[in-house]
């Protein structure tokens, strides 16, 4: 994913350079000569946007020394692939995937997963229709669910 931003990047300035030049061209040939002041706070607008804009990218994408969430992700992405081939059994649904995480966990595992915990009602029903539940180990982890040994208990930590 490194190479995104290097790909990426000038691709977006090559487009933002094209449109300056367009802007440029039609102030100068436009007889309206108060137009031409208008120039330089456009371009440097495109400037700081492209600028922040790269920054982003590059902060997002690569391991930058404030990218947090991409240490996160990685994490997330190394359990999830250990989940994965620790359930052969696809019918089983998995509870407090962390809110950001539970949609690259469904689409790394096949599983089913929520971001949350299972209200009692929810697990009541769950418990009727025989769904097999998993759920990841936290301080927000009912009860009822810690202590019934058919809901598999998963130890590893999230990041969020």
């Amino acid at each position: 994913m490194p190479l995104f931003t290097s790909i990426l990047s000038p691709i977006i300035f090559i487009v933002f350079g094209t449109l300056a030049f367009k802007i440029e061209v039609f102030v100068f040939t436009n007889k309206y000569q108060l137009n031409k002041y208008l120039l330089i706070p456009i371009l440097i607008t495109i400037a700081i946007f492209s600028s922040r804009l790269y920054s982003e990218i590059l902060s997002n994408h690569t391991s930058s020394i404030n990218n947090t969430t991409r240490a996160a992700n990685m994490n997330n992405y190394k359990i999830n692939g250990k989940i994965a081939g620790q359930f052969i059994d696809k019918n089983i649904v998995v509870f407090n995937c962390k809110r950001f995480n539970a949609v690259p966990f469904m689409f790394q595992t096949g599983l089913t997963g929520y971001g949350s915990c299972p209200t009692i009602d929810e697990y009541k029903k769950l418990k009727e229709k025989k769904v097999r539940m998993a759920v990841f180990v936290d301080d927000k982890v009912s009860d009822f669910l810690l202590n019934d040994s058919s809901v598999i208990k998963l130890n590893h930590r999230l990041n969020e």
